[in-house]
């Protein structure tokens, strides 16, 4: 019973030390209900500026999709080209090997130095000459396909870059949520607190939208190197077409050796038949008339014999010399194919290259983003965390009319104790994860609390009185330096006061 009293008296004093504070400060208070206003309003603008931003956000998602899927059409096509070029370096492949056999049968025809056979020589070197023309023109095609590829990546890069500003812009307006919890009414708060979380939520789908941008650029990377080893391939097949139309001439300059050589057998026997009719003359000049006739004609036809062989021979050599001519030509044109196709293989290397450097910083990129949006998620926990942590004191439908009925004397105790029974169910205390950490020390004679502290506290409980006080219609209480200091000098030791 006593112990009730005291409650009691306490309670009452606290009450009239709340009222003369209140009374004091009420200017401070409709000062500072004012400034809360005008920041609630702020924030609500903030807020409007936070969705456009959101908005700009979604279209550039929007946007950098559509590079991505252009990426992805042009990483195909160059896919397929890069099949077809493998396809031509193969059957380029056949041809040089078709050519081979060629020369080897242009080596019988030139044994044989007939001009059938020389025609057919020249008709399988011009082939092959074409294969070596459409195998260049593949590696040339793969060589701009790598081009469109690694311009497709740059685009996807610049995608990615555009989208950090707006994740940027996303953190900003998270920002302005955690200032919109801090200085607001609660359901502005909570209002603030929901639009920055669809904020993040947002840029979380457009940073995954990106790591599917740059993962085609890494695929268009793949692409590139694939047609690098292709042009390698060709390369080696070129160098081995120099080779073997280098073995074809030279072929060629032994058929012509050889030609040349039956042409001056041919001449030896010209000269030889010639001796022996100017021998024959000689002798019809002066005796044997008979024989000597019969040698002459028999000179005469050895000489016309030889003369048919030095023909032959002659037409024997200008074949082979035109053989030796085309196997030169195709020899130098492989030569210049050769240093194209390194050309070509140097190219798509530097593609190559340049395209994996742009897509390791696309992937940079992308992890940055990614770092801002957890920052971003991060403070809108904190700022659900504070709004979900506020205490609130809510009072029994009918509690304030029972309890003024009970002071006028027009309801008893009994009604005010069954009006104040559900009070318990609706009121529940909220703690605050942060406030777990704080150690409050002990000097062994009682708790000792900081001046934040106390200050931390009295603010707490203000709410909560204020909360009770507007519900009665009462002026609302503030803490103020003074009342501190009160504290502060009701917790001193009895002895230190007096």
């Amino acid at each position: 019973m006593n112990a009730k009293k005291d409650l009691a008296l306490v309670a009452g004093v606290a009450a009239v030390t709340a009222t003369g504070i209140a009374t004091t400060a009420h200017a401070d208070t409709t000062a500072s209900a004012a400034s809360k206003t005008t920041q609630v309003a702020s924030a609500a603008s903030t807020i409007d500026q936070a969705q456009d931003n959101v908005n700009s956000a979604s279209q550039a998602v929007s946007d950098a999709q559509k590079v991505a899927d252009s990426t992805a059409t042009q990483v195909t096509e160059a896919n397929s080209n890069v099949a077809s070029t493998s396809a031509a370096v193969s059957s380029a492949s056949a041809n040089v090997a078709s050519a081979s056999q060629a020369v080897s049968d242009a080596q019988k025809v030139a044994d044989e130095a007939t001009s059938a056979n020389i025609a057919k020589t020249e008709t399988a070197i011009s082939n092959d000459q074409q294969a070596v023309n459409s195998a260049n023109d593949a590696v040339a095609s793969a060589s701009a396909n790598v081009a469109l590829a690694s311009t497709a990546a740059s685009e996807a890069n610049q995608a990615v870059s555009d989208q950090q500003a707006k994740v940027d812009n996303a953190q900003k307006a998270v920002d302005q949520a955690q200032a919109a919890v801090n200085n607001s009414g609660l359901a502005d708060a909570q209002k603030a607190v929901n639009d920055a979380s669809a904020a993040v939520k947002n840029d979380q789908s457009t940073i995954a939208k990106d790591s599917n941008a740059v993962l085609n650029a890494s695929q268009a990377v793949e692409a590139a190197k694939q047609a690098q080893t292709s042009a390698e391939t060709l390369v080696a097949s070129k160098a081995a077409d120099q080779a073997a139309a280098q073995d074809k001439a030279n072929t060629a300059n032994q058929v012509v050796s050889a030609a040349q050589a039956k042409v001056d057998a041919a001449k030896a026997n010209v000269n030889s038949a010639q001796a022996v009719m100017k021998a024959a003359q000689d002798a019809v000049n002066g005796t044997g008339l008979a024989s000597a006739q019969a040698n002459l004609e028999r000179a005469q036809q050895a000489l016309a014999s030889a003369q048919a062989a030095q023909t032959s021979a002659n037409a024997a050599l200008d074949a082979a010399q035109k053989v030796q001519t085309s196997a030169q030509a195709a020899a130098s044109a492989a030569t210049n194919k050769v240093g194209q196709a390194q050309s070509a293989y140097k190219s798509a290397s530097d593609a190559a290259a340049s395209t994996a450097v742009a897509a390791s910083e696309a992937a940079g990129v992308v992890t940055s983003a990614q770092n801002g949006v957890t920052s971003a998620q991060a403070a809108v926990k904190a700022a659900q965390d504070d709004l979900d942590s506020v205490n609130t004191v809510t009072l029994p439908s009918g509690y304030v009319e029972a309890l003024k009925g009970y002071v006028n004397k027009t309801a008893s105790i009994d009604d005010v104790k069954n009006v104040a029974a559900e009070g318990g169910s609706l009121n529940h205390y909220k703690s605050n994860d942060d406030y777990k950490s704080i150690i409050v020390s002990a000097n062994g004679s009682g708790i000792s609390l900081t001046d934040q502290q106390t200050k931390d506290l009295n603010t707490f409980v203000e709410g909560l009185v204020n909360q009770i006080r507007s519900q009665f219609g009462s002026k609302l209480v503030t803490v103020t330096d003074g009342s501190l200091n009160y504290v502060k000098y009701i917790r001193l030791p009895r002895k230190l006061k007096s």
